[in-house]
Parts: structure tokens; sequence; C-alpha cells
């Protein structure tokens, strides 16, 4: 699988885009992102996708030298998983 991982931040807003896509002619049956530990977002595409894209948006002042991570998850229909991850500091 192949994870594309963005964020960006103004003012009181953070967007976080990701993107999954599916190795050869697999398609996703479910994608889980989590943002400093908790839940944006479980998805269950039906029916499974061979791309999946999603912006969540997230109200959070700034936070100086704070760590922020990531994390997406994401099962090929035949039970196959793959996750990535991005991590930055404010």
């Amino acid at each position: 699988m192949t994870f594309t991982i963005t964020q960006s931040h103004e003012g009181l807003t953070r967007t976080i885009n990701v993107a999954v896509k599916a190795d050869g002619n697999k398609r996703l049956s479910d994608i889980d992102t989590v943002y400093d530990g908790f839940s944006l977002g479980h998805d269950f595409p039906n029916p499974q996708v061979s791309t999946y894209e999603r912006a969540f948006t997230v109200q959070q002042g700034i936070t100086p030298n704070q760590p922020h991570t990531i994390q997406v998850s994401a099962r090929h229909g035949d039970g196959s998983s793959d996750s990535g991850s991005k991590t930055w500091n404010d």
C-alpha cells in the first residue's frame, strides 16, 4: 500500500489529509486514522475501493514544541494490512 499523509495549521484549525492506494488489483476494506492517540475516523468502504482519500479538520491552538503523530492503518479485502504515519513538532 501507498500512504500519503499531510497536515497544515492555520489559526485554530489543523487540516489533515489522508490518502491510501491499495496494492495491485487489491481493494481497501478498512481504513483507521488516529491523531495523537484519538480516533479521527474508521471507514469501511462498501463497495471496497482501490484508492481512499479523506480530509479531517481538527480545532487546535498552536502547541509550540509539542510532538504530534498521525497513524493510518488499512486492510485489503483479502485480510492483508499495512500502516503509515507522520510525526512532527509544532
